[in-house]
């Protein structure tokens, strides 16, 4: 197979100062270029088209291996012209590339077309029968979708349903928890009460053992005439009554006294008592001062 041919130019000079040398011919017939001095062989991938040059502005080209100065104002304008002409030139054959791509991609179609249209008799049949077949299924399968959504549908309002429902009992939860707590610190307050009222029941039961220890104290007599019982109220009221009566009592002028046996008069002290009670201090005082005489001694008080 001979090598692509191209009519592109060999030397191109852009407008920024660069020159530009063909190196290569794609497929196309479009050559390909690097810059001039860029010596040895250069990767076709890294290769500018001449539209690619086109784009950063043309200034001047040539079919010569060397470089073309760029001469005077005339000549660039020809130049400008030619490049123009062959970009223009470039862009028909591209349009004539397209065009007989589509041409080879209808005809193709049409063969395609033709071989699809000389079916037989038979084959018709059996594509109208699977045509058929397949409207049946399509049918069927309509049917079943609908079905599953109107399953979809009560599934749907059956869901609802519940989330409802389950706000309702999460609603009750609640509730019922509040009231659990309520219930649980009323436990918790009333078990407490039960723990002061059986302290009190405590003290009462050991102030009670107490009260009967002190009315009917272990070898001695009772303090009151009867035996004690289960409770205390009999003794307890025949004491407040034994008081009442001692209280309602008048005592007599003139007492005995229960120490010496002496009499004396209610509300004052028993003169004999307070008598023996001074001889006593003035025997001791004696017995530490033994000095002192008789009319040393301070007068004795109390009455005879």
């Amino acid at each position: 197979m001979s090598a692509p041919q191209t009519r592109d130019p060999m030397v191109v000079n852009t407008q920024d100062g660069c020159c530009w040398t063909r190196r290569a011919v794609n497929r196309e017939g479009r050559g390909l270029y690097a810059l001039a001095d860029v010596p040895g062989p250069v990767p076709e991938l890294v290769l500018a088209s001449l539209r690619e040059l086109a784009e950063h502005g043309l200034s001047s080209m040539s079919m010569d291996a060397l470089p073309m100065p760029v001469g005077a104002e005339p000549e660039r304008d020809v130049e400008d012209e030619l490049t123009g002409a062959r970009l223009s030139l470039w862009e028909e054959e591209q349009d004539n590339a397209r065009l007989r791509l589509a041409l080879e991609s209808a005809k193709r179609g049409r063969r395609e077309l033709r071989s699809a249209l000389q079916f037989s008799e038979p084959s018709r049949e059996r594509w109208r029968a699977a045509a058929i077949e397949a409207e049946a299924k399509l049918g069927a399968l309509r049917s079943r979708v609908a079905g599953l959504e109107t399953e979809r549908r009560s599934t749907n309002r059956a869901l609802s349903d519940a989330d409802v429902w389950l706000a309702a009992d999460r609603d009750r939860i609640a509730e019922l928890e509040g009231e659990l707590r309520a219930a649980r610190d009323r436990i918790a307050e009333l078990e407490a009460q039960r723990e002061r009222r059986r302290l009190r029941l405590v003290a009462l039961q050991n102030d009670a053992l107490d009260m009967r220890g002190s009315l009917s104290p272990m070898g001695e007599d009772r303090k009151v005439p009867f035996p004690l019982g289960e409770t205390l109220t009999p003794a307890v009221d025949w004491l407040i009554a034994r008081i009442a009566e001692l209280e309602a009592l008048t005592p007599a002028r003139h007492q005995t006294c229960r120490v010496c046996g002496a009499g004396y008069v209610y509300g004052e002290p028993c003169a004999q008592c307070a008598f023996r009670a001074r001889m006593a201090a003035e025997t001791q005082a004696r017995v530490r001062q033994p000095g002192l005489v008789g009319h040393d001694l301070p007068p004795l008080g109390g009455q005879l």
